[in-house]
């Protein structure tokens, strides 16, 4: 019976060595870069003939080295700090968790006011790109956009008209990074602070002002006139900001 324990504790120990040695030769040989997903315990037990529990004690020991990160629900990814240094910038692999981490952080502490610096360094360009690049479809869908919002009868709806205009925009760019954007916008502006702020100065004269600027700036991008299509948005993420200011 001795016996039999120890033939097991010597094959757990091996199994763990063999687990460890492939994380690290991958790591240290390239074959395993920063941010790429290890195969989950199952397999890495299939693979090395060891016990869910020794593959665990294994991972959890080369998380606390900073080999590794773990993520309940994601999985196991080799640590952006993997092998002593950060990877070259061609080289980095931004992993999906990481990302998404970093996002809900930045998210989490962006004010209404952070959002319209962002807007309006970048929305104006977007708009620009918007009629340069705008196939009819992508127009339609700007049209649909304004004409929804004209029967919109809560500040939601009204609001959830704007943000379909704006992505709308975003998306007849055809470049997948401003639709990024688009989305920590949309993030920000279904925040409990930006719905709060929208109430006090989203008042129903506004909202007829909004859009017409809406209005403008699909005319814009309809006729191909890319400074007008700029120039307007600029003009209406200005206002928005000068209304939050005032209040």
């Amino acid at each position: 019976m001795v016996l039999k324990l120890d033939n097991l504790r010597d094959r757990s120990r091996d199994a763990a060595r063999e687990i460890r040695r492939f994380i690290e030769d991958g790591i240290a040989k390239g074959h395993l870069s920063p941010g790429d997903k290890l195969p989950n315990e199952r397999a890495l037990a299939g693979q090395f003939l060891a016990g869910r529990n020794t593959v665990r004690k294994t991972l959890i020991a080369l998380e606390q080295e900073g080999k590794i990160s773990r993520h309940v629900g994601r999985g196991t990814f080799v640590s952006l700090k993997a092998n002593g240094a950060a990877a070259k910038p061609a080289e980095r692999k931004l992993a999906a968790e990481d990302i998404a981490g970093l996002q809900l952080s930045v998210l989490q502490t962006a004010s209404p006011l952070d959002l319209m610096e962002l807007r309006l360094l970048i929305e104006p360009q977007i708009a620009e790109l918007s009629a340069l690049r705008a196939g009819t479809v992508e127009i339609d869908k700007m049209q649909a956009a304004v004409d929804k919002s004209r029967v919109a009868r809560t500040l939601r709806e009204f609001e959830n008209c704007d943000d379909e205009l704006h992505r709308a925009i975003a998306g007849a760019c055809r470049n997948p990074l401003f639709m990024a954007v688009a989305d920590i916008i949309t993030s920000v502006r279904t925040s409990g602070e930006w719905g709060m702020l929208k109430e006090r100065t989203l008042t129903e004269e506004a909202r007829l002002h909004h859009l017409s600027e809406h209005v403008r700036i699909v005319q814009a991008i309809r006729q191909r006139n890319a400074t007008a299509a700029r120039d307007e948005m600029e003009k209406h993420l200005v206002g928005i900001r000068d209304s939050m200011i005032k209040r």
